[in-house]
């Protein structure tokens, strides 16, 4: 039987261990997001590199940390998108994007940026939050990406990610009492509409 206890004990000292490293994490999301916004399409390698190393900082984190179980979870995850970095199935130009899905992306990606549970406070979250070192708020910032790209994603890759979406923020809402999670689980909601719905443009 899983220790839930154990678990957000062990997700807290995570975000402890890495809360001096946390800012960096930040401002490059900031800097990933604006450089985005101005470049488009043109730094879509710099994008798809990035969403991989925030997956595989999890994994990293969760090995170190005795946590088998996320370390392997986030590393097939990882190596999804280590595919991803030489197929480039998704398309980053941000051109003829639903308005609502750049909404509901920025509200998913503010809810990972700013994660306040198991930091010191509501303040310090601004720029301690774990995004990168656990997995609701680091799910949050990937699946918000991935639907802005939306219809012209990785598929497969996209289906992971609402699946580990689903499982952590249930994990979340119903044995650790994070309800911020409430966002993750509406995120990965309307991102399997959206993947059941939209159809790839043809290459």
């Amino acid at each position: 039987m899983l220790d839930f206890q154990w678990i957000y004990c062990n997700l807290a000292q995570i975000a402890d261990d890495y809360a001096h490293i946390a800012p960096i994490q930040h401002g490059l999301l900031l800097a990933v997001v604006i450089a985005w916004a101005i470049l488009r399409e043109r730094i879509g390698y710099v994008i798809r590199l990035y969403l991989l190393l925030l997956l595989a900082g999890v994994s990293l984190s969760a090995w170190l940390h005795a946590n088998l179980f996320n370390g392997i979870v986030f590393a097939l995850l990882a190596v999804v998108g280590v595919y991803e970095l030489f197929a480039r199935k998704m398309e980053l130009s941000l051109q003829g994007r639903p308005k609502y899905n750049i909404i509901i992306a920025i509200v998913g990606g503010l809810a990972g940026f700013y994660y306040p549970y198991f930091v010191g406070s509501y303040i310090s979250a601004l720029w301690s939050s774990p995004m990168g070192f656990i997995p609701c708020p680091t799910l949050l910032v990937v699946l918000s990406f991935f639907l802005v790209a939306m219809p012209q994603t990785n598929r497969v890759w996209h289906w992971l990610l609402v699946l580990a979406g689903f499982f952590y923020s249930i994990i979340g809402i119903v044995y650790l009492k994070v309800y911020l999670d409430y966002i993750l689980l509406g995120l990965s909601l309307y991102s399997l509409n959206v993947l059941v719905l939209a159809k790839p443009k043809p290459h």
